[in-house]
């Protein structure tokens, strides 16, 4: 992945923000094409990969075409949808914007992390839009696929939960496969990607993206934004709980892997939110049950985003869903 800048983060509010944005002069869509530049030349492309092992010019040859037809019936079934041309604008900003946030030292705090957009390919036939990694206990990368999403219909969520719960070919549900990763000179595919649809409505992706510190055109830094790191990190904190009660019904050795990513996770992302809420305790009984009550507390808040709200939602419901069968199993 090429070099993009991973800033650290200062202290300030939404007041704070607008000011200094009206002084320098930088509109929210001013900074959104900044970050769109900065995140799509650090995208993959199949250049990155010539000469790379296990991707041939052929294979890359291949996939190059069937990418350039794809982005051609693509083009041909949106011509004159004004509705899909204003849903890619929100797109446009959205994935990049996440992109940056998961990037950022600060999103997850106690573990190392990067995050880029996904390549082209991986995108319009795996359904990743971001490869978000995360070192792991053994000192290695796991790989993650987000889908990102900015509709604010519940039924929006659900088809997109639909279709990652499918299996897609050999790849099982709820999971990528993510073809054309690259960092620090690392080339690598990751067959079963554990997937999260994560997102948030447009009002408050243009909030996200006003606090992103731009100086003479670059990006400079971001402020402090617990309200964007907060839903994020929950909404992923849901569909693990999901995605393990899921699995762990279909007592299949093979998804053990994939299980030890998502808890290992899990751990990270949940240390992250009880810093966000502010967490207390003397003892380790005191700080989980202040966690349950302020995390409650902050997902009540943040519902007034209603990608967020769906989001969790539909990963609520199918965790419940899956306990269930629990259940009725064991009885």
């Amino acid at each position: 992945m090429r070099d993009f800048n991973r800033p650290g983060v200062t202290s300030g509010g939404s007041w704070r923000r607008e000011i200094v944005n009206r002084a320098k002069g930088y509109s929210i869509e001013e900074r959104a094409a900044i970050l769109q530049k900065a995140m799509y030349r650090a995208q993959p492309t199949f250049d990155d990969f010539r000469g790379c092992p296990g991707y041939s010019n052929d294979m890359l040859g291949r996939d190059a075409q069937k990418l350039k037809e794809k982005e051609a019936r693509i083009a041909r079934n949106n011509k004159g949808k004004s509705g899909e041309a204003w849903s890619d604008r929100w797109s446009a900003q959205a994935e990049p914007i996440l992109t940056y946030v998961m990037n950022t030292d600060s999103f997850l705090s106690t573990r190392d992390s990067f995050a880029f957009l996904a390549h082209e390919y991986d995108d319009k036939y795996n359904g990743t839009d971001i490869v978000f990694c995360v070192m792991g206990k053994d000192k290695r990368y796991m790989t993650f696929s987000v889908d990102v999403a900015t509709g604010t219909s519940s039924d929006n969520i659900r088809k997109k939960f639909d279709e990652s719960a499918q299996s897609h070919g050999g790849t099982p549900p709820m999971a990528a496969y993510v073809k054309y990763c690259v960092h620090g000179g690392r080339h690598w595919k990751e067959s079963e990607a554990p997937q999260f649809i994560l997102g948030m409505m447009p009002s408050r992706l243009d909030d996200a993206t006003g606090a992103v510190d731009i100086k003479e055109g670059l990006i400079a830094g971001r402020e402090a934004d617990p309200k964007t790191d907060f839903k994020l990190l929950s909404e992923m904190r849901e569909q693990i709980i999901m995605q393990l009660a899921i699995l762990k019904n279909e007592k299949n050795p093979a998804n053990e892997s994939r299980m030890n990513k998502l808890r290992e996770l899990i751990s990270a992302v949940n240390t992250r939110l009880a810093e966000i809420c502010g967490v207390k305790g003397d003892t380790n009984e005191e700080r989980i049950a202040d966690y349950g009550r302020k995390y409650k507390k902050m997902m009540g808040q943040m519902r007034e985003d209603l990608v967020y709200k769906n989001i969790v939602d539909e990963a609520i419901r199918r965790t419940n869903m899956a306990r269930g069968k629990k259940v009725r199993n064991a009885a």
